[in-house]
């Protein structure tokens, strides 16, 4: 395509990544098209689930690890674990989707070396997207660089690799609870099953059947050996809608007349949907791997594949896609924008109510080193003469810590989780703004800070804290989160404010009191 190594800039960069990411898209099709659909996908479907399984056993071997003396990091290892396991089965999954989008019509299944070779390209095409993507974004690139042996790299600020890594390990550690409090974590006040169960009418009425039984059946799937008799543990399966429909009904006591077919067919990868995306009327040149919400036909949540009158899948598969259906409202969201009225206000509802845990949560928290804590604090409220402006809003958690001798102002944020790039440009700018636009949510949290640092001895006499005018207090404005956010780990301007997952607090307030 007319490259050569050297060092771009940001301009020439995007527009060289976007030829030859064209490139390689006609050469991933053109090598997949020579194989057959039929007798391929169960080999990509059980070399998928593999990578899972690996995975799993790695994670389980190092949670285990926890009660004996190793001589190994397992933060590291956990992380690097993660690590290979997110690349390595993204690949897969876009494999699995490209051979849905072409069916080709090839005569032979597809051979280990050919998969590793299309993996292997894979792996670098998602080098060129994400690199391209990055430059769109503004996800703080400096430049590109291809070297002497045509390998393609994004520069970043010096110290980007070394965020990534500390990231990756802090989050490992949190998962393994080598840090921070476990007990501390938001969990939704509505169960699961309070949650699938109030999903049931609005998918019955959408789509013709109820929330729980689409769950129910991807666990029928999960365990089909031991649901069907007969048939032996394999790497994948595949059956006829009959036969699916029989052992969900033995397995499934809830499950309706006239469910199975419609919810085989909502949880099917078509090839007619993976190149779409929600509001679009055109189908995109690619899979549309940049896009999460508003892209449906994903793998992850739709893990059957339909070839003339049977169905396939992966056990692996089955039960991810049933983990995130049945998780995904616990944070006030579905996998993918529905787009549905009755559906969207149940979410929105309970997205409020997992914002009004976060608080309760950082205020029980708080109250265990300190009874001078006051949530949900609308200072014109609870002190009508102090004259305090009424568009400050409310703190979420107001505290005073007498050991410490410090002010606690937190504000207690749930964001929805980040899966894309472009999902992380869209966090940045509603916490941090975009420059010389808006400030985002510090806008009205440094106000708030700003006042607290001006008027301390007024709040102070206010909430009745046993804080002396004669001494300023150290104070603190935290902005605590459920979930680590990159951006909030390292903000991409300079804020006085510290970052913490719930689990962390409890840890920050020891360390000041010490």
């Amino acid at each position: 395509e007319g490259l050569s190594e050297g060092k771009y800039d940001l301009a020439a960069a995007k527009e060289k990544l976007g030829v030859l990411r064209k490139a390689m898209i006609k050469e991933i099709n053109t090598v997949a098209a020579g194989f057959d659909f039929p007798l391929s996908i169960p080999l990509l479907l059980g070399w998928a689930d593999a990578v899972t399984d690996k995975r799993e056993r790695e994670k389980m071997m190092i949670e285990h690890s926890l009660e004996h003396d190793v001589d190994y990091r397992r933060d590291e290892k956990y992380s690097e674990n993660e690590r290979k396991f997110t690349l390595m089965h993204r690949n897969y999954r876009y494999l699995i989707e490209k051979f849905v989008q072409l069916r080709p019509r090839g005569k032979d299944a597809i051979t280990e070396e050919a998969a590793r070779f299309l993996l292997a390209f894979i792996d670098w095409f998602f080098v060129i997207t994400g690199a391209s993507d990055v430059i769109h974004y503004d996800i703080s690139p400096t430049g590109l660089n291809i070297d002497h042996e045509f390998l393609v790299d994004v520069e970043y600020a010096k110290d980007m690799k070394d965020h990534q890594g500390q990231f990756a390990r802090e989050d490992a550690q949190l998962r393994l609870g080598l840090i921070g409090n476990s007990k501390d974590k938001v969990e939704h006040p509505k169960s699961t099953a309070e949650q699938m169960a109030a999903l049931d009418d609005a998918f019955r009425a959408d789509y013709g059947f109820k929330f729980m039984s689409l769950v129910s059946v991807l666990i029928v799937l999960t365990h089909w050996p031991e649901q069907h008799e007969g048939v032996a543990e394999a790497s994948s399966y595949s059956a006829m809608q009959d036969e699916i429909g029989a052992e969900s009904q033995k397995a499934i006591a809830t499950l309706e007349a006239g469910e199975i077919g419609p919810i085989l067919d909502f949880l099917t990868l078509k090839p007619e949907e993976v190149l779409r995306i929600i509001g679009d009327d055109q189908p995109c040149d690619d899979l549309p791997v940049w896009e999460h919400n508003k892209r449906s036909a994903r793998y992850t949540i739709r893990p059957l594949i339909k070839i003339e009158d049977r169905y396939h899948w992966g056990p692996y598969a089955t039960r991810g896609a049933g983990i995130i259906w049945s998780g995904s409202p616990s944070v006030g969201t579905l996998p993918v924008d529905i787009g549905r009225a009755s559906i969207d206000h149940l979410l929105e509802n309970w997205k409020h109510l997992l914002d009004d845990q976060v608080e309760l949560r950082a205020a029980e928290v708080v109250k265990r080193f300190t009874p001078h804590v006051t949530p949900s604090a609308e200072l014109h409220r609870l002190d009508r003469g102090g004259k305090h402006p009424e568009d400050l809003g409310d703190y979420d958690v107001l505290a005073y810590c007498p050991e410490a001798h410090a002010v606690l102002n937190i504000e207690c944020k749930n964001m929805l989780p980040i899966y894309c790039v472009k999902d992380a440009k869209r966090l940045r700018e509603k916490i941090f703004g975009v420059p010389g636009k808006d400030e985002g949510h510090f806008r009205q949290i440094e106000k708030r800070q700003q006042y607290v640092l001006g008027h301390w001895a007024a709040i102070a006499k206010a909430l009745r804290w046993p804080l002396s005018s004669a001494e300023s207090p150290k104070i603190f404005s935290l902005y605590v989160t459920p979930i680590t956010y990159w951006w909030t780990r390292f903000p991409p301007r300079k804020v006085d404010t510290t970052f913490l997952r719930v689990e962390m607090l409890s840890n920050f307030i020891q360390d000041l009191r010490a």
